[in-house]
Parts: structure tokens; C-alpha cells; sequence
């Protein structure tokens, strides 16, 4: 299981996919362009600590505060795109300079051969979710919904990354960083 499959599992991980299909994006499409901006979104979040030389945990209490926590949460894609602006907020945070986040929407387009419109309305969204994800696991109250095996797996990983004092920067660990950097070059301070 990665941190794509994690989001999947989140309510508003499913309301996300919702909001891709009624930009004509099938299923397929959206978890491979997850595949591309997580790992995005998580190595401009590694960036940032070792740039300010903090935790994951200061990095995403400024990214925010509390508010990207309850993306998780949202049960239909009106409710998730509540959190486009605080989402479009953290990314303007993590790359601040002119046209970067903008570019890097583009470049996850082109990468997913994707057209360019449907993936810069939703890079916030994905920020925003994959930010309060992060959120919950940090705070200890990251709950997929939803019932099997696989909501069972991920809650009692994101456990056991908290109680190890990994916290949500255990989950950077499941992301190919190698990847992101492409996406990344040149948009970072």
C-alpha cells in the first residue's frame, strides 16, 4: 500500500476521484496523476523542512493550521472544493516563487499526458488533501473511512509511524522522491 492508495481510502480521497471523472478524467487517469503530484506536494514539503530546519510537524502547522484536516473528511466534491483556496494557500507557501505552482500543474499534465485545464483545478485539491492527511496523522486522528482490510491496514500504519515518533514524516518515506524532482526542478527556493 502507498500514500495514493491511502488518499483513495479517505472520503475525500473518493470525492477527489468524483471531482476528476466530472472534469472527464477517468479513475485511471486521476491515480496516476496522484501518483505524479503527491510525491510533488511531498518532496516541496521535505524541501521545506530542510530549508527552515524544522519537522514535517512545524512545516504543516504553518501550512494552514488545522483547516486541511477536514478535507479528509469532505463527503462530496462540493464539499472538498472548499478546500481548493487554503490548498492553493500551502502550495503558494511551498513554492512561492512566481507561476511556480501554476508550471508544476503543467509539468504533472504533461507527465500524465493529461490536458493542462482539469489538472490546475485540481492541484489544489490534492494539496489540500494530501496536506490534511499528513495533519491527521500527525495529531493521531487520521481515520480512513470505509470498512475492510485495507482501511484497517492503513489506520494501523499510520499508528504504529506515530507511536515510533515517525509521525506523518514516516510517510515521505513512501513516496519515490526521485520522481517528484523532475516535476519540482527549478520551482523550489
Amino acid at each position: 500500500m502507498n500514500i495514493v492508495d491511502m488518499l483513495q481510502l479517505t472520503s475525500g480521497g473518493r470525492a477527489l476521484l468524483d471531482q476528476g471523472a466530472s472534469l472527464g478524467l477517468a479513475k485511471g487517469d486521476m491515480v496516476g496523476l496522484l501518483g505524479r503530484m503527491v510525491p510533488a506536494i511531498g518532496a516541496a514539503l521535505q524541501s521545506q523542512c530542510e530549508r527552515q530546519g524544522v519537522s514535517l510537524a512545524a512545516v504543516l502547522e504553518q501550512l494552514s493550521g488545522a483547516a486541511l484536516a477536514d478535507a479528509v473528511e469532505a463527503e462530496d466534491s462540493q464539499d472538498l472544493a472548499r478546500f481548493s483556496e487554503p490548498g492553493q494557500l500551502a502550495l503558494s507557501q511551498l513554492l512561492p516563487a512566481d507561476g511556480a505552482v501554476q508550471t508544476l500543474a503543467i509539468r504533472a499534465a504533461s507527465a500524465s499526458d493529461l490536458p493542462a485545464e482539469p489538472v490546475q483545478q485540481l492541484l489544489p485539491l490534492v494539496a489540500g488533501l494530501f496536506i490534511g492527511v499528513l495533519q491527521q496523522v500527525e495529531t493521531g486522528s487520521f481515520k480512513p473511512k470505509g470498512g475492510g482490510m485495507a482501511a484497517m491496514a492503513v489506520s494501523m500504519a499510520a499508528n504504529m509511524l506515530l507511536s515510533s515518533g515517525a509521525g506523518a514524516g514516516g510517510l515521505l518515506k513512501f513516496i519515490d522522491m526521485d520522481q517528484a524532482r523532475g516535476l519540482l526542478d527549478g520551482l523550489e527556493p
